[in-house]
């Protein structure tokens, strides 16, 4: 059935046009009774059934009155899915650029720290440590089977020197482990 005001499809059961809002009221069983006569008078056959009166809509589009030879042509209704699925590629594709930024960005980073600082380069079977430090401080460190408060070592390091601690780090690695400490520049 269409609105007698847009000429939009109209559903059974439904009260108002969904396109401009026009009251549907009692008309609708005189209109489903045209709509009947004209499916068939226009000979609208899908596997020897005639359509409904809702003519198989789409999105308020009819599709089943375009005819070629004998057979009903139907018009794919537009995938609502492509749209979203871009959107979501698109948000993804965002957030990984940001994610791979940001571990370029780090990585940089320690190559820097790692490049422009003196290294000691402590190894034993317990552990490895290896301390990054320039002579403003303690600048970075990596470790292995060691635990290393970067923070607290840097304040320890700062009130008694950097050349004194890196002294007494060497030795407490001697006396702790059963390895030995060099110095990379």
């Amino acid at each position: 059935m269409e609105c007698k005001k847009c000429g939009s499809v109209l559903y059974e059961n439904e009260k108002f046009c969904r396109n401009c809002g026009e009251p549907v009221s009692d008309n609708f069983q005189n209109n489903n009774q045209q709509v009947n006569s004209n499916v068939t008078n226009n000979n609208v056959i899908n596997n020897g059934q005639v359509p409904n009166a809702n003519g198989m809509n789409y999105n308020n589009q009819v599709y089943a009155n375009n005819i070629q030879n004998g057979n009903p042509q139907y018009n794919q209704p537009p995938a609502a899915s492509k749209s979203v699925s871009k959107t979501v590629i698109k948000i993804l594709a965002i957030v990984g650029g940001v994610v791979i930024a940001l571990i370029i960005l780090v990585v940089l980073l320690f190559v820097f720290v790692f490049s422009s600082s003196s290294k000691l380069v402590c190894e034993s079977p317990e552990g490895n440590i290896t301390i990054m430090y320039n002579e403003k401080g303690l600048t970075g460190y990596a470790s292995k089977g060691i635990t290393y408060d970067l923070d607290s070592q840097k304040e320890y390091a700062n009130s008694i020197g950097v050349d004194a601690y890196i002294e007494e780090f060497e030795e407490w690695f001697a006396t702790n482990t059963s390895g030995t400490c060099r110095i990379d520049d």
